[in-house]
């Protein structure tokens, strides 16, 4: 499925098993300055900054896929992003409008994956990625799930964004001096 607009080219499809037997050489971080939106419910700065040891697993985690790239395929899990309904064009256009937040992106033909981070100690993060031939370019950071929000404890979808996004909206600290 083919998103609309800048993206009309991009897509959001499952992560390839083509491409796990393809070693990561070099991982990209495109995402490097904190975005928000507030007509879109969006926002990747963070509360505090490395006090926090969530702020810091997530750190020790960037540094891993910048410092060891192979690793990339161990850290990251990719899960599946379906267009099968009218539901989901909503999804894969809040993707494409939250993506153009991002001025690093390109606005070229692309496939965009979605993969989630998680160790022992963090419960995981969001990246949004493109492969060209052994990198991987992440294009942004989903700190909150606020990309593609999910039902939580029995609320709507919808709603779980306005109370996730209402928690955070006033963060100050931009992932730029924190994580990188």
């Amino acid at each position: 499925m083919n998103l609309q607009g800048k993206y009309s080219n991009a897509k959001i499809i499952k992560y390839p098993n083509k491409y796990r037997n393809v070693p990561t050489s070099k991982v990209i971080f495109l995402n490097k300055k904190s975005i928000k939106d507030d007509q879109l419910k969006f926002t990747n700065f963070l509360e505090r900054g490395l006090s926090s040891s969530r702020n810091q697993e997530i750190k020790k985690t960037i540094c891993t896929l910048i410092e060891n790239p192979e690793k990339f395929d161990h850290i990251v899990r990719s899960r599946d992003v379906s267009i099968q309904t009218r539901a989901d064009l909503k999804k894969v256009k809040r993707v494409e409008e939250i993506l153009q937040l991002n001025l690093e992106v390109p606005k070229s033909n692309q496939i965009i994956f979605k993969g989630t981070l998680s160790n022992s100690n963090e419960r995981g993060f969001q990246l949004l990625f493109t492969m060209e031939n052994d990198r991987k370019y992440i294009y942004l950071i989903d700190l909150y799930h606020l990309t593609i929000p999910s039902s939580t404890n029995r609320k709507k979808k919808n709603f779980s964004l306005f109370l996730e996004y209402e928690k955070r909206k006033k963060y100050k600290k931009d992932i730029q001096d924190v994580l990188f």
